[in-house]
């Protein structure tokens, strides 16, 4: 067995295109389950524009491959899902070659896959490639180096668990003291001129900040299990 590491452009994957429209969403599929040529899917769709998500959503939702879409939860910048979709011709190629590794990662039009292959050689760019399908990237690796990249795609999972718990408000306020500059070193605003900026008490910001903060370390300290 081999495992590769895949990266697809589909013209005919509702969560490439919808991801290509909404840049800064991330769509991670969870679980795929194969039935006729539909897939039934279970997926976690986020962005940190919680606006550009309700577009995001809308339009992934009424897509012409898509259907019997249930949204189960929606809280901030993530939403959860179960849906079907046609299946894809890539899925159509592998899904019987081999096992694809969930989540899958799809974020600004590209499809990562880390696939094992029940070929000795695994699956090559021209078995992939098709008026639907254009592989971006495609290479063998070790199980060292999918221990090192596959990582990622769990601190992805990290930072969805971590603005799950944040409110919009809290969003909004790290936002602007990250944009002004108050988190860098040295800082590049204060506390005083965050405030006037943003109407608001320099006491009551400041303990918006420190709550923000406590959110985020703890996450932290489950992640390493402090």
């Amino acid at each position: 067995m081999v495992l590769t590491e895949i990266a697809v452009r589909q013209s005919d994957c509702p969560h490439v295109e919808t991801s290509r429209r909404f840049s800064n969403t991330y769509i991670l599929i969870m679980n795929t389950q194969l039935s006729g040529d539909r897939q039934k899917m279970f997926s976690i769709f986020y962005s940190s524009d919680t606006e550009e998500l309700d577009g995001a959503l809308s339009f992934f939702s009424s897509h012409r491959r898509v259907g019997e879409f249930t949204l189960l939860s929606r809280k901030n910048g993530i939403a959860t899902a179960f849906y079907e979709t046609k299946a894809t011709s890539m899925f159509l190629k592998l899904g019987t070659a081999g096992f694809r590794i969930h989540p899958v990662v799809v974020h600004k039009g590209i499809e990562k896959w880390f696939f094992i292959s029940n070929s000795p050689d695994g699956p090559t760019a021209e078995q992939v490639n098709d008026r639907f399908t254009k592989v971006v990237s495609l290479k063998n690796i070790t199980q060292e180096e999918f221990i090192l990249e596959y990582p990622s795609v769990f601190y992805e999972l990290h930072a969805l668990k971590l603005l799950g718990n944040l409110s919009e408000k809290d969003i909004e306020l790290f936002k602007a003291a990250s944009d002004g500059g108050f988190f860098d070193w040295p800082r590049h605003t204060s506390l005083t001129k965050l405030s006037r900026k943003l109407s608001m008490s320099k006491s009551t910001l400041s303990y918006h900040v420190r709550m923000i903060e406590k959110k985020m370390a703890g996450i932290l300290a489950e992640q390493i299990g402090v």
